[in-house]
């Protein structure tokens, strides 16, 4: 799931969780 996350939070996917 790390690596999922990672990707995600690499992506501009960021402020879309904030």
């Amino acid at each position: 799931v790390l690596f999922m996350f990672t990707l995600y939070n690499s992506s501009d996917h960021r402020d879309r969780l904030k």
